[in-house]
């Protein structure tokens, strides 16, 4: 009988030693489809917020991100693996919603994605909706057009046009050559009319 019983338990020892390297072999895979997907989820989200470019830099401190107050807009902002906690994240957007300014989420290249854009300035309002900069290869959106059922295929046309698309709520938000090609389009726009 021992020598039934330990072949019994040498055939049990390798079951297990199988089992074992085959649910790391799984772990190992989900947590590399889990950077994978959070990757992608990453890059989902920066196509659909609208950007804005602080060019200062930013520090951190033990309550989140915070910068002076010369450098930085208003708002609540938090990291990326901070806005995927979502105790965080909803004691963020309640900070927020309290203090009446945006959530913002910082990406990884430490630029601010305005995620509440209820808060925003007003657009300028004008004839010019769209146009194309073709110094810096950008075609520029009037921020209130950024919605609706067109947004992907706007997208989409401007990639395969060599665009990259940003937005604009004032002419503060152009460069100045940018600007300079919207204030002659729009006067354009507006002789026609009269």
């Amino acid at each position: 009988m021992p020598s039934d019983t330990s072949a019994a338990l040498q055939a049990l020892i390798r079951q297990v030693e199988t089992l074992t390297t085959t649910v790391t072999d799984q772990q190992k895979r989900m947590d590399g489809l889990h950077g994978h997907n959070a990757r992608l989820l990453d890059q989902i989200k920066d196509t659909r917020r609208d950007t804005g470019v602080v060019n200062t830099a930013l520090r951190q401190n033990s309550k989140g991100i915070d910068a002076s107050a010369d450098s930085m807009p208003p708002g609540v902002y938090l990291t990326r693996e901070e806005a995927r906690d979502p105790r965080k994240y909803a004691e963020a957007k309640t900070q927020a919603k309290t203090e009446g300014v945006p959530l913002l989420v910082l990406r990884d290249d430490d630029k601010p994605s305005d995620l509440d854009t209820s808060k925003q300035a007003i657009p300028i309002q004008s004839k010019i909706v769209t146009f194309d900069d073709d110094h810096e290869w950008v075609r520029w959106l009037r921020a209130d057009q950024n919605t609706g059922s067109g947004l992907i295929s706007r997208r989409l046309q401007a990639e395969r046009d060599g665009y990259q698309i940003k937005t604009f709520t004032t002419l503060d938000d152009l460069p100045d050559h940018a600007r300079t090609k919207f204030e002659l389009m729009e006067g354009a726009a507006n002789a026609n009319e009269a």
